[in-house]
């Protein structure tokens, strides 16, 4: 869930996005549909878990100014039966995205 493919394909998979801004931070939140998620892609394991009754995702995920990822919250949406649905809940805090530093050779 924490990996960078799912940010993009939350934002890729999503037909609407809202976007809101302060001093430090832009915020989108956005509905996916579960069935999208889990067609395809590097993160399509971690939607199938849910099955195919997973029918919606809702997310904000919160970056920088510079857009770098800062936190994601996602809100999985699985209808068991008529009238009944779980909400599985997600959060992941991502830090030192950008951040320079020295790169070495393991060998």
């Amino acid at each position: 869930m924490s990996s960078p493919y799912n940010v993009f394909a939350l934002l890729r998979n999503s037909p609407s996005l809202g976007r809101s801004t302060d001093a430090g931070t832009v915020t989108y939140r956005a509905t996916a549909p579960g069935g999208r998620l889990a067609a395809g892609g590097p993160t399509a394991p971690f939607y199938q878990e849910f099955g195919n009754d997973l029918t919606k995702v809702t997310y904000t995920l919160v970056t920088s100014r510079d857009h770098l990822p800062e936190r994601l919250d996602i809100d999985l949406w699985t209808s068991v039966q008529p009238g009944l649905t779980y909400h599985s809940l997600y959060s992941v805090t991502y830090r030192d995205w950008g951040r320079t530093g020295t790169i070495t050779r393991s060998y």
